[in-house]
């Protein structure tokens, strides 16, 4: 089964409610788990496993919690 790792930018407070957020993400898209959070050239970075190329679907799950996220990039993992 082919998997992917989407890498998004987040904000601050992303980090600080990410079991909120995960949570709720969990509960509307299937297959899909939390795998870093990082501080990259003072930017947050996000990598979530999935299934499937769901970048826009997380970005509009997450902007109405009120919190910001931008979609940087995906690698297939198998």
């Amino acid at each position: 089964m082919i998997g992917y790792i989407l890498v998004f930018s987040i904000c601050k407070n992303m980090i600080l409610r990410r079991i909120e957020i995960m949570d709720y993400l969990q509960l509307h898209l299937k297959n899909i788990e939390l795998s870093t959070i990082e501080l990259e050239d003072k930017i947050f970075t996000m990598s979530l496993k999935s299934d499937g190329r769901r970048e826009d679907h997380i970005q509009k799950l997450v902007r109405s919690k009120g919190l910001e996220i931008g979609f940087l990039s995906f690698e297939i993992i198998e």
